[in-house]
């Protein structure tokens, strides 16, 4: 509630407005929407749009937009999924607080040997990981490299790189 107004000027600010009649007069009570804050966070992963403070019922959206190598999971609030949709459009009822998850892809490390020796630490990770591989060169062999689409990476039997796609590893061995 704003006020009463007897045209542009203001009379009063109670909702309830007592007066004596003098003359006549056109009053007119005022109102304006109430303002609700829409508040957006988000996990690693990924940004967000749209938070404010917005009217009463007005129609609003607010985007999810994640970083390369993420997905969208979806939007929560207190801890429940209300959208699966990177773009969520509600109607400003209250005051609410949502957040955008995301979840890193995750890319396989693939590790081949030839003969000579033994290697370790594929499998899927995730996005922007740490992987280590190790290889391990068998009796009368010693480790040659690791090597990626037939150019050698490494010289190091251990080697640890920041995962960021699907990635075939060969490690290789020679007689001593």
């Amino acid at each position: 509630f704003l006020g009463w107004y007897n045209g542009s000027t203001k009379v009063s600010d109670s909702p309830a407005y007592s007066f004596t009649v003098t003359e006549s007069v056109n009053l007119t009570a005022k109102f304006s929407a109430d303002k609700h804050s829409i508040v957006t966070n988000a996990t690693a992963g990924g940004t967000v749009t749209g938070a404010g403070n917005f009217d009463y019922n007005s129609n609003i959206t607010v985007k999810a937009t994640p970083n390369t190598g993420y997905v969208f999971s979806g939007w929560y609030e207190n801890g429940s999924k209300v959208s699966d949709s990177q773009t969520y459009s509600f109607v400003v009822k209250s005051n609410r607080t949502l957040e955008a998850r995301f979840t890193a892809n995750k890319y396989n490390v693939i590790v081949n040997t030839g003969t000579g020796g033994t290697a370790t630490g594929g499998g899927s990770f995730s996005y922007n990981s740490t992987v280590t591989v190790k290889a391990t060169a068998s009796t009368g062999y010693s480790f040659a490299g690791w090597y990626v689409n037939g150019t050698k990476i490494s010289d190091s039997q251990t080697y640890s790189f920041t995962h960021t796609k699907e990635i075939t590893l060969e490690a290789r061995f020679t007689a001593n």
